[in-house]
């Protein structure tokens, strides 16, 4: 029929066996708010992208919180050849008015009741609208629709990457495949879809003929819940997430099969805590916004070990380059430090308004790793956040990981504090442990037993609420410009 169509229908075309098999569950509260099953999603898909053609809307701005009606209009606008603009939730008015700009936006599906799409220049809808004004036959208005995601801003500036619809059907299916998800599998999902780690792993279930149970937010309880009793068999969650859930007693989760953890580094002690209450080894990724998620760490592998990221997925080629290298050509040796570059179908088109960053078909990232023998990657820092403190590179992530250490420290990041015109110093942000209060002097202390003099913080502080963002990852830009004058 249309290609439009056979693009939805191979995302979705384990689900339709068995169109009344449950695709979506979502939850509000204490219990589950909505139902759709893999026909009823099909249909929705459908009406959401003949309504977005009637309008002729090229590019529509998404309201983002984890529902059924959301995921309906995604697929849908993909469906519609169209570019769809997926912002955080909680993103102020002011900067999503802007970004709808940037992105030409001209129709906003939205949730009732967000005052945030107020403001805007545009027509507003839900997706249950379009839906009743759709007309029963109708042409995409682009052989491939796309998604425009933020990246994250965590250490400066975001930009707006576009992912365009075979490259995301690609990655769901290499990922259900990697990632060893059934069609029996529930798999629940607090992380937003506005983040690409959500949108992966929604599109991945998805894939698989899964079902996705979709949170609202990070709620512990209804988590807690959904791991002991809910059959929940499938849990995407990130570090602060399973910090919080290894809390307490121990709990056993009778169908619990997977537990993955990315967005930010994993601590070694939150994967004891969890491994040690819930009898499950979390599996880490690695990605980004520019490219999914295109390594995976199985904890069923041979030679596991739980800090790694893992093995490529589907086609995706992971160089290590040396530092100062924009040539992908150049690799280091297996077991030395560089940074890193991916390559594969799932890549970016390229950033809204910007150049295209890809060299010879890769994206050089900002982060290092290194990667062994056998192609298995671990992440150690980010090349951007690297310090000359007296003319000595300091990655703040070596810093990080021994304060880590500390049985009161909780999470830490190292920025750069006040020096000279031509150095910086070290400044350490501290999250403590609940009920635990080590003082600088303490920490300083613990510092010099293990780190050299060029790598101890000159100054340490105790932050409990740092800014975060959607994923829970401490956003260092922000504390870097709120401590940029003290």
């Amino acid at each position: 029929m249309r290609r439009i169509e056979r693009l939805a229908d191979a995302l979705l075309e384990t689900g339709l066996t068995r169109s009344d098999s449950m695709a979506l569950r979502g939850f509000r509260g204490a219990g589950v708010d909505e139902r759709v099953s893999y026909g009823e999603l099909r249909e929705r898909v459908e009406r959401v992208a003949a309504g977005i053609v009637a309008r002729g809307a090229r590019v529509v701005i998404l309201s983002s919180i984890n529902t059924p009606e959301l995921v309906a209009s995604v697929l849908g606008a993909l469906q519609a050849g169209v570019r769809a603009l997926l912002l955080p939730a909680d993103l102020p008015a002011a900067a999503l008015a802007a970004a709808a700009r940037a992105s030409g936006a001209s129709l906003a599906i939205a949730r009732e009741g967000d005052p945030r799409f107020a403001s805007l220049a545009l027509p507003i809808v839900r997706e249950a609208e379009l839906a009743a004004s759709a007309p029963s036959r109708f042409e995409p208005l682009a052989e491939s629709g796309a998604l425009l995601l933020p990246t994250s801003g965590t250490t400066g500036a975001s930009k707006i990457v576009v992912r365009s619809a075979p490259g995301l059907i690609t990655l769901a299916h290499s990922s259900a495949r990697a990632f060893g998800i059934a069609s029996d599998d529930r798999s629940a999902l607090a992380i937003p879809i506005c983040h690409s780690y959500g949108l992966d792993q929604l599109l991945a279930a998805l894939a698989a003929g899964a079902c996705v149970d979709l949170y609202e937010g990070f709620q512990l309880g209804a988590l807690r819940r959904a791991l002991r009793e809910d059959g929940t068999s499938v849990f995407p969650g990130v570090p602060v997430m399973l910090d919080a859930l290894s809390r307490g007693e121990a709990f056993r989760a009778p169908e619990l099969r997977r537990v993955f953890s990315s967005g930010s580094p994993l601590a070694p002690r939150v994967y004891e805590r969890f491994l040690a209450v819930s009898g499950i080894a979390v599996g880490q990724f690695y990605g980004a916004t520019e490219f999914g998620s295109v390594t995976y760490n199985n904890p069923a592998a041979t030679q596991f070990d739980p800090m790694d990221v893992g093995l490529a997925l589907g086609d995706a080629v992971i160089r290590v380059l040396p530092h100062d290298a924009e040539n992908p050509a150049r690799e280091v040796p297996a077991g030395v430090e560089g940074r890193i570059a991916v390559s594969g179908s799932t890549l970016m088109d390229g950033y809204l308004a910007h150049a295209s960053p890809l060299r010879g078909g890769f994206f050089v990232t900002g982060d290092l790793g290194v990667q062994s023998e056998h192609g298995v990657l671990r992440i150690t820092g980010r090349r951007e956040l690297v310090i000359d403190v007296g003319g000595k590179k300091v990655n703040p992530a070596e810093v990080e990981r021994v304060l880590a250490l500390h049985p009161g420290v909780r999470e830490v990041v190292v920025l750069p504090g006040p020096g000279t015109d031509t150095y910086s110093r070290l400044r350490a942000v501290v999250v403590p442990e609940p009920g635990a209060g080590p003082d600088e002097a303490e920490l300083q202390r613990f510092a010099r037993e293990h780190l050299p003099p060029h790598m101890i913080p000159r100054r340490i502080e105790l932050c409990t609420d740092p800014p975060r963002g959607a994923t829970g990852k401490i956003l260092r830009a922000q504390l870097v410009a709120e401590r940029a004058s003290s």
